[in-house]
Order: structure tokens, then C-alpha cells, then sequence
């Protein structure tokens, strides 16, 4: 296993940034809602903390292939995807779930448009841009269906 292979360098990175990013977090204790018999409340709370893990996870990928440094473009569609989950697994409000989903669709066309670029100059594969595609539009309908949903009141 050699630090200079692409896959492993993004783990450190992201092992680091957790480091030092988390470090701050961990100083703080973790909410815990009042009384161990409230499951609901804990599972709200561990979807949060995923979504968060996956939103930071994400942010550190696009960073990465905003800088030219190479992207595993699979655990990035993977993470989008998981992402996607996360937010709609939460009953938050809607417009809650609305500003997450907006802030997820700006992620997934910006990661969209560096791979259209790096497909330009041949970089990334046509597959790997159709896939970065497909990230936004489904970023898109989960954001038009909770739309939807608020204006109908379901």
C-alpha cells in the first residue's frame, strides 16, 4: 500500500481533515437526546451525523478535482448518491430538506462541469461525465419533488 497511489492519498487527505476539522467538533460533547428510551430522537440525530460525514466527504472530493489532483469519480458518485439518501431520510421541514437539497444540486453541477472539462481535454471519460450528469438530475428531481410537496402540502 504506497501513500503515492491516488486512492490512498485522498483517504489521508480526508483522515487529515478530519483531524484537524474534527478536532473542534469532538472537543463538543455529541447531542444526546434526554432519556435512552427516545430511538426516534437518537436515529434523527445519527442521520444528521451522517449526512454531515457525507457532506464533508463530498466537499473534500470536488476540492480535490477542483485542484487537478486525480478523483476516484466512483466514490464521489457514490457519496453524492448516499448524500441524496441522508437528506431524504430526515423529517425535517421542508424547507429545510429544500435548502440541503439546493446545496447538494450546486455540488453535484459543479463537480458536473469539471468533469465536462476534464471530457474536453480528455481527462475523464464519457462515462464518468454521463455519470456526473445524472448526479445533477437526480439532485434536481428530489429537489422539484420536495418543492412539490411544499406547495401541495402533502
Amino acid at each position: 500500500m504506497s501513500i503515492s497511489q491516488p486512492g490512498n492519498r485522498l483517504w489521508i487527505a480526508v483522515f487529515a481533515y478530519l483531524l484537524i476539522a474534527g478536532g473542534t467538533a469532538r472537543a463538543q460533547p455529541e447531542p444526546k437526546p434526554e432519556g435512552s428510551a427516545d430511538k426516534a430522537a437518537e436515529i434523527k440525530i445519527l442521520i444528521k451525523q451522517r449526512r454531515e460525514a457525507l457532506k464533508t466527504i463530498l466537499d473534500l472530493l470536488v476540492a480535490q478535482a477542483r485542484t487537478g489532483r486525480g478523483v476516484d469519480f466512483h466514490s464521489v458518485f457514490k457519496t453524492q448518491r448516499e448524500l441524496l439518501q441522508a437528506t431524504l431520510d430526515l423529517d425535517e421541514s421542508p424547507e429545510a430538506r429544500m435548502e440541503a437539497l439546493r446545496d447538494q444540486l450546486k455540488i453535484a453541477q459543479e463537480f458536473a462541469k469539471l468533469t465536462e472539462a476534464g471530457l474536453e481535454i480528455g481527462t475523464v471519460s464519457q462515462v464518468d461525465a454521463l455519470r456526473a450528469k445524472v448526479g445533477v438530475l437526480e439532485a434536481r428531481i428530489e429537489l422539484l419533488r420536495e418543492e412539490l410537496k411544499a406547495k401541495t402540502g402533502k
